[in-house]
């Protein structure tokens, strides 16, 4: 009962935060509710697992003690998971979602696959202190209404209670809190969860036309931006007629192939870029049918692919224009003298 609680009260942390409305209190509910889902996942994941190490014993004895007909029929419909997998599961987020939504159908593969995309945003938070500040409220409410739907789903079986002090401040407060979860022994209902997971979703809400609206406009934005970046390489770095050719001349200076203040147009000629102008218009389409899905964890499962197949260019143009840009600076400087 006490991780229960645990559990609610950072989720009731992080409700506090978004209320709160400024991107610094997105970006600190965001980390929190990242941490609440891989928790909530990590001890569901102990108590499906809790007799696979007795399974795993049985198993070795039954190889050894038995004949191949006899193993094979024991082996059958016996969801065993070696001790290298379950270390992998334990450890790692993604290992977590694939146990929990394709071996155990807990966590649905629309859900598993925006848990995975919005951990990734984590990571970058977490590790590399950078914000998408376009999309840190929608992705922060997006994750919220998940990980308040996964508290009923998620809790490990059986709600025991610590066995100290059947009396303390904390149990009593948190069933103040929730008087309509909790029986008249002040034992938590069969349905309490769901009880709790509603009163915490109260006064938060992600509506799908708003969110599809902000993911359809960052896309939007993040395609333009990269554009120009292109434009600017064209017009300024090596005067190129088309933005197509622009973009494989960045693509080969990229891949490494190119060297020094060569003449570059035998190398362009017999370069095969991985990316071509018809991939823009490829990206804008999808964008657009991003207003046919009606689900949110759909929604942002598609503006995630979109966004993954994109990134890697649209770093690479970043890069390119920055280059360019720092390489005019410093022949004006030299020109100055400087």
């Amino acid at each position: 009962m006490e991780r229960i609680i645990a559990t609610v009260y950072q989720i009731e942390e992080c409700k506090k935060l978004i209320l709160k409305g400024d991107i610094f209190s997105f970006r600190m509910a965001f980390v929190l509710l990242d941490n609440v889902a891989e928790i909530l996942m990590y001890r569901r994941i102990q108590s499906d697992l809790a007799f696979n190490e007795i399974w795993l014993r049985h198993d070795e004895m039954m190889k050894t003690q038995s004949t191949t007909t006899e193993y094979k029929k024991w082996r059958k419909n016996r969801n065993i998971v070696s001790r290298k997998r379950k270390y992998s599961i334990s450890r790692y987020f993604d290992e977590k979602i694939k146990f929990l939504s394709e071996e155990k159908s807990t966590i649905r593969k629309s859900e598993a696959s925006t848990l995975r995309s919005l951990h990734k945003y984590r990571n970058e938070i977490y590790h590399e202190d950078k914000v998408r500040r376009e999309t840190v409220q929608t992705s922060t409410l997006l994750l919220y209404e998940i990980v308040c739907k996964l508290l009923p789903r998620l809790h490990p079986g059986s709600i025991g209670y610590y066995s100290g002090n059947p009396d303390r401040e904390e149990r009593r407060v948190f069933f103040e809190k929730y008087k309509n979860a909790k029986t008249t022994n002040n034992m938590l209902k069969d349905n309490g969860l769901i009880i709790i997971m509603n009163s915490l979703r109260r006064g938060i809400s992600l509506d799908c036309n708003e969110l599809r609206k902000v993911l359809q406009q960052t896309l939007k934005d993040r395609i333009l931006i990269s554009l120009e970046s292109i434009d600017f390489v064209m017009r300024d770095g090596f005067q190129c007629k088309t933005r197509e050719k622009a973009l494989k001349l960045i693509q080969l200076i990229h891949s490494g192939k190119l060297h020094g203040p060569i003449d570059y147009k035998e190398p362009l000629r017999n370069f095969t870029p991985k990316y071509t102008m018809k991939n823009f218009s490829t990206w804008r389409k999808k964008i657009k049918k991003l207003k046919e899905l009606k689900s949110k964890v759909k929604l942002f499962k598609a503006f995630s692919a979109i966004e993954t197949e994109f990134e890697k260019l649209e770093t690479m143009l970043a890069t390119a224009a920055m280059e360019l840009d720092l390489a005019i600076q410093h022949k004006i400087d030299m020109m100055r003298g400087k």
